[in-house]
């Protein structure tokens, strides 16, 4: 019986919630919404870079309370798979799974990459 090797795509399109964009944009305004949206994406940046560096170094505390941090971040401007990811994150790391844990860390980090350039299209780079 010879064995048959399956290839997994390992990307996800990111999904914006527009609605939660279009009311940040209305309560924020024209000039405060790109740089409010900015620096959230900025600070998930640095988050998922904490927490793939907490994971590596064996910190399991420390990357459970970076993806707390992204998860409400990423509730904030409208990327709810990212926030349940990372929600999923908190609680697999708890279970002391690495093979688990590795792999919702993988896919929060190819999500996160995605979610962070697909809010970044919703803003007027030209206003920054």
């Amino acid at each position: 019986m010879k064995a048959q090797v399956i290839r997994l795509a390992a990307h996800e399109p990111a999904v914006v919630d527009a609605e939660r964009i279009a009311v940040l944009r209305q309560s924020l305004g024209p000039e405060r919404f790109p740089e409010v949206v900015s620096a959230v994406v900025s600070h998930l940046s640095e988050r998922l870079a904490r927490i793939d560096f907490a994971l590596q170094t064996g910190e399991l505390a420390e990357a459970e309370r970076h993806a707390a941090r992204v998860a409400s971040l990423g509730e904030q401007v409208g990327l709810a798979d990212l926030a349940r990811v990372a929600r999923d994150l908190r609680h697999i790391l708890a279970s002391g799974e690495d093979v688990a844990i590795a792999a919702v860390a993988s896919r929060l980090a190819r999500l996160g990459e995605e979610s962070l350039a697909a809010v970044m299209a919703h803003i007027d780079l030209s206003a920054l």
